[in-house]
């Protein structure tokens, strides 16, 4: 006997015995087993794959709620074997989810129960209603929501393309509404390009597969419209192709989206191209001009200390005190003049070096660059407080600039104090390290800061402090192509502090 004509029966063991006779005499091609312990229930209720299970109203009492939504669980039709006549009453028992009542003791009641819902299970239904009923109720769900898909044209047909339904926006494509397209062949519909829609309907008779496609099609004015389309085979309970079904879809918005998003992308593209090119001349045009700078300008001004030189050494004792003032000052303007140009160009140079990022250990490299500037600054008290720093991946040449361009604003600017002090520390998360540089200087209003970061930009006078503005301007150059940022924290009278931070992922 198949384990599909398995039946399950709960009820008391007071009468297991007459209803397994009668069972089996009434319908002998169903397995009938009997489950009288209620505590054995739900091993049962799994130890066959039963077609479906009909339990005692009486037997289960209070717990028939909860064999319900057990069985529903599992997918098990449930029928109720009940003593009450009257049906009405039994309602709530369908609504929570049994598929029918049988008469308790009318043993042809409940073998015809069974019966009725074991051939519609055999054929796909589960659910307690008759097959046409139900096949009714699903066809009308389908037509319904078939219509209200907006985008979507649905329809029907046979292998010789005869149309068996149709949604309404498919029926609309050709001119018809969708009872006028039923049992025409859509083949015959079509106008533009037969031979090679045929091809296609031949090519799924034979694969008789799920298919996906895209194609084109154009009027006799020349307008083009575009389609996808997926058919699906629909075969019968012995396997033999009936029907297919396809959904298709207008995409002729979407392709003149795409287009212009391609013709878009060509000239984005070639304006980059073209805005490279001009960005290379003017790098090409820079370098010229950094040469020139170094070269044209370096040149007249070396020339002219020389001949403030030599003019000094004419006139020897013959210029006045004033005199010999103004030649300092040439001396003094040119030496400045050729500092600016060496900033200049180190500044333009910034842009195109690139990265040679390497594992560092900077301390005591950070010790030699605070001993020079101790040689520089020698008649100032400094303190230096310098946190330990792990090892580091930086571009070596780079980084130490940072460093000593920052710490040489902070002796600077903290030389007039009685006792400079300096801090260097150093904090970091996964992906930065984060260094911070705090000097007792003189500070600045902190809504300069922006300023501070500007090429040639200065917050102090040469008359207070001696500089050319280029400083952290490159600092913060460098630290963006380690892919940090640099920022700073001031207070006018209190000192600054400067912040950087460096990826770890170079």
């Amino acid at each position: 006997m198949s384990l599909h004509k398995h039946i399950l029966i709960i009820q008391g063991p007071m009468n297991s015995s007459e209803t397994l006779k009668e069972l089996n005499n009434l319908i002998p091609d169903i397995k009938i087993k009997i489950c009288n312990e209620k505590n054995k229930i739900l091993e049962a209720l799994t130890e066959f794959k039963y077609l479906l299970v009909a339990a005692d109203e009486e037997f289960m009492k209070s717990d028939i709620e909860t064999l319900i939504k057990r069985c529903s669980d599992l997918f098990l039709p449930l029928i109720i074997i009940s003593k009450t006549k009257n049906k009405e009453s039994l309602k709530s028992y369908i609504t929570a989810g049994a598929i029918d009542i049988a008469q308790k003791g009318d043993y042809s009641d409940l073998a015809y129960t069974i019966l009725r819902e074991v051939s519609i299970k055999e054929l796909g239904n589960n659910s307690g209603h008759s097959f046409s009923s139900r096949l009714f109720e699903a066809e009308a769900r389908y037509n319904s929501l078939a219509e209200d898909i907006p985008e979507f044209q649905l329809c029907r047909w046979k292998p010789d393309t005869t149309i068996t339904y149709a949604n309404k926006l498919y029926a609309r494509s050709f001119n018809l509404k969708p009872e006028e397209i039923l049992n025409k062949k859509w083949l015959h519909l079509i106008k533009e390009d037969r031979d090679r829609f045929k091809n296609y309907v031949d090519k799924l008779i034979s694969i008789q597969k799920i298919s996906n496609s895209e194609y084109i099609l154009e009027n006799t004015k020349g307008v083009k419209r575009y389609f996808t389309r997926i058919d699906v085979p629909v075969f019968n309970q012995n396997g033999i192709l009936t029907e297919f079904q396809s959904i298709i879809r207008d995409i002729t918005d979407n392709k003149v989206i795409e287009e212009r998003l391609r013709t878009l992308n060509v000239y984005l593209e070639e304006k980059i191209d073209e805005r490279t090119k001009e960005m290379f001349n003017a790098y090409k045009d820079l370098e010229s001009f950094s040469y020139s700078i170094s070269h044209d300008l370096k040149s007249p001004i070396r020339n002219i200390s020389i001949m403030a030189s030599l003019l000094e050494k004419k006139l020897k004792e013959k210029v006045s005190e004033s005199e010999e003032q103004l030649i300092t000052d040439i001396h003094s303007s040119a030496k400045k003049m050729l500092k600016l140009i060496d900033h200049l160009l180190e500044f333009g140079k910034l842009g195109s070096q690139s990265l040679n990022p390497v594992n560092l250990e900077i301390n005591d490299s950070l010790k030699e660059i605070i001993k020079r500037l101790k040689c520089t600054y020698n008649n100032q008290m400094v303190e230096v407080d310098i946190q330990e720093i792990p090892p580091i991946k930086a571009d070596e040449v780079l980084i130490f600039q940072v460093f000593e361009n920052i710490l040489s604003n902070a002796f600077k600017y903290s030389s007039k104090k009685e006792c400079s002090k300096i801090k260097i520390s150093v904090n970091q998360d996964d992906d930065y390290f984060i260094f911070s540089i705090k000097d007792n200087g003189v500070g600045f209003d902190i809504n300069q800061q922006s300023k501070a970061f500007e090429a040639f930009k200065r917050l102090h006078s040469n008359e207070e402090f001696e500089g050319a503005g280029v400083g952290l301007a490159n600092s913060k150059k460098i630290i963006e192509k380690h892919h940090g940022k640099i920022w700073a924290k001031s207070e006018v009278g209190e000192g600054s502090t400067f912040y950087f931070s460096i990826s770890k992922n170079l």
